[in-house]
């Protein structure tokens, strides 16, 4: 399964984001979202579930552990 990194990147790009427009709207710097999309950190469970709810996927999915993008 891809990992949390892969998954968010394959996220943003379905939707034609920039890394910058996800760290806006998570109010962090790019550099730092780099970091969740490098696989880099771990992200907290308030930007998990901010981000599940943006790209309306289950948790689950956005972190790789179902391959079922939909949310319960």
């Amino acid at each position: 399964m891809p990992t949390f990194g892969q998954r968010l990147k394959e996220l943003r790009l379905q939707k034609s984001l920039t890394q910058k427009d996800i760290a806006d709207y998570l109010k962090i710097t790019v550099t730092a979202y780099q970091n969740y999309e490098y696989d880099k950190r771990e992200m907290g469970i308030t930007s998990l579930t901010i981000l599940s709810h943006y790209f309306n996927v289950s948790v689950d999915y956005l972190i790789g552990l179902s391959d079922n993008p939909q949310r319960y």
